[in-house]
């Protein structure tokens, strides 16, 4: 890289923003998959901050990025699927910055897509958990992908789409979609469906980034679910910080930057 290269790189940041969480593991994962980002892209400005709940919040991230010389900023929300969060919430606040520093330009960019990259980490979540229990009978396991939930429908519809493509390429015989939140089927419900069939067990991924409120609720009614039924569920990890997850970002942020020259 010229010092001409490096120049141009430290004018434009990257920021990443997620929704925010009141567990500390989830904003020290996110943290971590931020210094991921920064370690690939050497002499640019990164930073990460919150929607809601915790800190660094997005002003504040702005700050950070004006303060060290960045004339533009690239946006990336670190979402998965659409949803008002990305579509509104975040460029209101990045709104209400951009009256602070009339000068900076901010270029946002699309949520995080059902990248290959994705594909492979849902998959290594999987067999990590598989490898974990010593249990890898998938023609007698049920596979239940679990989204967070959107009221959009474009929202939920990726996480429908995954199931299709976890089940072919890891030739479970069976697999089910359910939803934590905001979004039918709920996972209790599948849960409850599913007892009435003939599994030897139940392996549950939750499609989420980080741990956090979502998880933990997942977590619960696994547990219910087996203090009622005795049916053992194998709830795996979230996506979590990870080199693949960077990656996905990596070519959000390429996307952004070859987007706007």
């Amino acid at each position: 890289m010229t010092n001409g290269d490096v120049k141009n790189t430290a004018k434009t940041a990257a920021l990443l923003i997620a929704h925010g969480t009141s567990y500390p593991a989830g904003r020290d994962e996110f943290a971590q998959l931020a210094e991921l980002f920064r370690r690939r892209e050497q002499g640019r400005i990164v930073e990460y901050a919150f929607l809601e709940k915790a800190q660094p919040d997005i002003p504040s991230a702005v700050d950070h990025c004006a303060e060290q010389g960045a004339k533009n900023i690239a946006v990336i929300p670190c979402f998965l699927g659409a949803g008002r969060h990305a579509a509104l919430d975040i460029p209101g606040v990045l709104k209400k910055s951009q009256t602070m520093y009339p000068n900076l330009e901010f270029r946002c960019g699309g949520v995080i897509p059902m990248h290959p990259k994705i594909v492979e980490l849902c998959q290594y979540r999987i067999e990590k958990a598989e490898i974990t229990a010593g249990e890898k009978e998938r023609n007698e396991t049920l596979l239940i992908v679990l989204g967070g939930g959107s009221r959009r429908q474009d929202g939920n519809a990726e996480v429908y789409a995954l199931t299709r493509t976890l089940k072919e390429l890891l030739n479970f015989r069976t697999a089910e979609t359910g939803f934590i939140a905001n979004a039918s089927p709920s996972f209790s419900n599948v849960l409850e469906q599913s007892n009435s069939r003939e599994f030897q067990r139940i392996l549950v991924f939750p499609y989420l980034l980080f741990h956090g409120s979502l998880f933990n609720r997942a977590k619960a009614i696994s547990q219910r679910f087996l203090k009622k039924t005795g049916n053992k569920v194998l709830l795996t990890e979230p996506l979590n910080a990870h080199p693949l997850l960077c990656e996905a970002l990596l070519q959000i942020h390429r996307k952004i930057l070859s987007d706007t020259g």
